[in-house]
Order: C-alpha cells, then structure tokens, then sequence
C-alpha cells in the first residue's frame, strides 16, 4: 500500500521541521520530503494506479501525494475539476494548498476559461483553503489584461478575518501593483480595502526590486495608520 511506502521513508528530523512550517493542519505528519512524495504521485499516475485516490487518509503526506496524483492524472479536464472541487474540501493547511495550486499549472493553462469558471465557484466555498487556493491559482496564471479586472473585482468582495486567505490577496495584489499598477492603483488609493490587505500588498510590492524608488515611496504614502 502507498500508505506503508509512506511510512518507510518517514523521517523524524523532517517531521520536526514540517511541523514547524505548517502550524495550520490537523493531520498526522510522517515526516516525508515533498520532492519525494511528488515523485511517488508521478509514477503511479504513469503506471495508471489511481486505487489511492479512494482510500482513506491518515497523514499529511497522504493528502498532499493525492493531490499531486490528481494533478499527473491524465484524465479529461471534466473529471479533474470534479476531483479536484471534492479534495478542496479536505485541504486544511497552506502548504498542501499552495503546492496543488503550482503542480496544476499546466492543466490550468491548458483549460483557462474553464479553471477561471471552477476558481470563481471555489470563491463562495465556507472553506479556508478552498478560498486561498483559488487566489493563490489566479496569481500563478491569470494576471494579465484578460483576466485582472475580473480577478480584482472577485477578490475585493471576499470579507474574511481568516489569515491565509488575507495574506493571498495581499499577495496577489501585491504582484498586479508590480505588473499591472494601473489596474489596481485605483483601488490601493482609495484605502478601501481592509487595513491588513491594504498595507500587506504595499509591504510586498515594496519588497520587489521591480519597483522604481519612486513608486515605493507613493505606495509607502498609501499605507493606511
């Protein structure tokens, strides 16, 4: 069983320092490297062997390799979203999140305007990291000027008190201020966002070395005390 591989390769100095990184699970870690984990989701999905998609999950390993199977699966894009709107929902920590949003890029870049349509239904989910991976999945593919005025108008409409959601919109926003200013700009100026978002997106874009020193210094004006 996957599960028994798994528990093989475990590692306890690992498990510590997972742990540490990824305070937000309630799952059991073993203490497996993601590197590993994502090489043992690729062969079964070459070898055709999706019977761990139907087991019952444990550990934090066990989830993460899942949702990298379901990312490798070469099944029609119908039965991946369905797949994947079903694992959403047992996705309790950003790692897990953040790394099944980046393992889907090629799917997602393949199935835009369907994966913009599934990200948008993601965004009235109850469910943290339902909510986070859709932001976290609009920042990796779709800041461009086909998408962004939709994806700001989306995003500017979720009221959350939860962390993880709040800190991927000040991320996402912090990258259209350094790609697309004149898209968001607007709405930075406005100091209308939550306290949080607002200086956090500023804080990030300040971050980047894309930004002229000028600019940073008008975005450091914007903050809100």
């Amino acid at each position: 069983m996957v599960k028994d591989e798994l528990i093989k390769l475990s590692d306890e100095k690992f498990k510590q320092f997972a742990q540490k990184l990824t305070p937000d699970t309630k799952y059991k870690f073993l203490g497996v490297k993601v590197p590993i984990v994502k090489q043992m989701a690729k062969n079964l999905a070459k070898k055709g062997d999706f019977s761990f998609l139907n087991e019952i999950h444990e550990y934090y390993e066990e989830y993460l390799l899942h949702g990298f199977l379901i990312a490798f699966a070469k099944f029609d894009k119908n039965k991946t979203f369905s797949l994947l709107n079903e694992f959403l929902d047992y996705v309790d920590n950003w790692a897990t999140c953040d790394s099944l949003a980046a393992s889907l890029k090629p799917f997602f870049r393949k199935n835009m305007e369907e994966t913009f349509e599934f990200l948008t239904s993601c965004l009235k989910s109850t469910k943290t990291y339902k909510i986070r991976f859709s932001v976290v999945s609009f920042l990796d593919n779709f800041i461009d000027e086909k998408y962004i005025d939709k994806i700001i108008s989306l995003t500017k409409e979720i009221k959350s008190e939860e962390y993880y959601i709040n800190m991927a919109i000040s991320w996402l926003y912090a990258e259209i201020i350094v790609k697309i200013p004149n898209k968001i700009i607007s709405l930075i100026e406005s100091k209308t966002l939550p306290k949080f978002i607002q200086n956090k997106s500023i804080q990030k874009a300040i971050e980047s070395f894309r930004v002229s020193e000028e600019q940073k210094q008008y975005l450091k004006s914007l903050k809100i005390k």
